[in-house]
């Protein structure tokens, strides 16, 4: 998308252990959006699909949503189909979990250029 930044946030598959991300593996990457309140999420297991996650009023917690409304400035997002989490055992990554999928993927909190 052309509304999107060009600093990216990896997102890999793995496990949590001792405050770090063990055995990661590339699943795709996350892109802020220029309005900075939500991100693009990309998974390279379901490529053409592109997903977007927004920060929760509650401390802590996000939301994936597949349908977006509108536009950048004015927009909805439709359609929530996972849930992501800052966890006090990894300072690293957001926890982003899908019901249909059977683990986890870890969103970077620091970008890549």
């Amino acid at each position: 998308m052309d509304s999107e930044s060009k600093v990216f946030y990896q997102i890999s598959t793995g496990t949590k252990g001792n405050g770090q991300l063990l055995d990661p593996h590339i699943a795709g990457f996350a892109s802020l959006s220029k309005t900075g309140d939500f991100y693009y999420v990309h998974l390279m297991m379901l490529p053409g699909l592109t997903f977007y996650l927004s920060k929760n009023k509650g401390p802590e917690t996000y939301t994936v949503f597949s349908k977006f409304v509108g536009n950048e400035e004015t927009h909805r997002l439709q359609n929530p189909v996972g849930q992501g989490r800052l966890t006090p055992d990894l300072k690293s990554h957001l926890e982003i979990r899908f019901p249909l999928l059977a683990r986890p993927v870890f969103m970077s909190l620091f970008p890549k250029a």
